[in-house]
């Protein structure tokens, strides 16, 4: 009795201008999707930044976002949980 071995050769790295194609099109299902759910496409229009650091005081975390009716939110974390 024979079995087939999955492939399990790694793939070849993408090119950078392949990865963005790729990440945009992840991107655009998930928009349409969310307007053919009923999603009003306002509520899709946000934007939000988030940085983490390592440092000698304990993991920083700084974010910030924004949405098309103006409103802002910032947060500054530092520390470990517990």
């Amino acid at each position: 009795m024979t079995t087939a071995t999955p492939n399990i050769a790694p793939r070849g790295a993408l090119a950078e201008s392949d990865q963005k194609r790729l990440a945009l099109g992840y991107f655009q299902d998930a928009w349409a999707e969310a307007v053919h759910d009923g999603i009003d496409g306002d509520c899709l229009a946000q934007t939000a930044l988030f940085l983490a650091f390592d440092t000698f005081l304990g993991p920083v975390y700084l974010g910030s976002g924004y949405d098309t009716a103006g409103h802002s939110a910032y947060y500054l974390f530092l520390g470990r949980t517990f």
